[in-house]
């Protein structure tokens, strides 16, 4: 799959991280990619965890309200000497993206020959998709720090 972002920790940090998600997430036994990661019941758990041959991936728990944001997935690898995780669209949301993009590259191209075709309108639906892209992002992130001081907390 193609990571969009790597991010870089230390040791300790790694092992942190993946403590705290394995702590806050329900386990899953097939890979995360197609899997409906939504639910309306009310939980404690923040994401659904799937351990593979190369790494543990999580994804944020959404309700269903929440079923048109992109999926994103955390890969933890296990390798004891990384030190940095990976984040990456499902496969489901990479497709769509495919698909929204692939048009646009040919309006693209027909505004370039012909400018005053414009057909922007398809365009409109790509820049929804990727603020809702950002939006899952930020949803994340924060469930990742929320998720990290509730295990330092436990810890403690």
């Amino acid at each position: 799959m193609i990571y969009f972002k790597k991010i870089q920790t230390s040791a300790a940090d790694q092992r942190q991280l993946e403590q705290a998600l394995r702590k806050m997430a329900l386990k899953r036994t097939r890979p995360l990619d197609l899997y409906v990661s939504s639910t309306d019941i009310g939980t404690d758990k923040y994401f659904h965890g799937f351990e593979g041959k190369n790494g543990v991936q999580f994804t944020r728990i959404r309700s269903s309200l929440e079923r048109l944001v992109p999926k994103l997935i955390i890969k933890i690898p296990q390798d004891p000497g990384a030190n940095y995780y990976q984040v990456r669209l499902g496969a489901v949301s990479l497709f769509y993206l495919l698909i929204f993009i692939l048009p646009i590259a040919a309006i693209v191209h027909n505004i370039m020959i012909n400018p005053a075709d414009g057909d922007y309108n398809f365009i409109w639906v790509l820049f929804l998709y990727i603020g809702l892209f950002y939006l899952e992002y930020r949803l994340t992130t924060s469930r990742v720090e929320k998720a990290i001081s509730k295990y330092k907390e436990a810890s403690a």
